[in-house]
């Protein structure tokens, strides 16, 4: 499990008041996109907002390289990244990783 998945289940438990964040994320029933689908995310939201990977990059203080990375699946951005991520384009973190709920 990556870092950034746990990351959101704990998020998203800890507004429900679960503490079975591992039994939840284990048994399957929280299902989010994968790396390469979350790069896709980020890159439609990018577009959206007539940015290119350098000016976005600058926005979140990493390098073009970085933003092309996470936009092609090559790597996730970190927990901070995610964080600013959401904050910049104004959506919540479960609308980053689009959660599906199948409880």
């Amino acid at each position: 499990m990556s870092e950034p998945f746990f990351f959101c289940i704990l998020l998203q438990r800890k507004e429900s008041g679960s503490n079975d964040l591992k039994d939840d994320a284990m048994r399957g029933e929280m299902k989010m996109r994968s790396g390469s689908e979350l790069g896709k995310k980020i890159r439609l939201l990018r577009k959206k907002n007539d940015m290119s990977q350098r000016e976005f990059a600058g926005v979140l203080s990493v390098t073009p390289q970085t933003i092309s990375k996470w936009e092609n699946g090559k790597s996730n951005p970190d927990i901070d990244s995610l964080v600013d991520i959401a904050k910049y384009f104004e959506i919540t973190m479960d609308e980053l990783f689009e959660f599906e709920n199948e409880a």
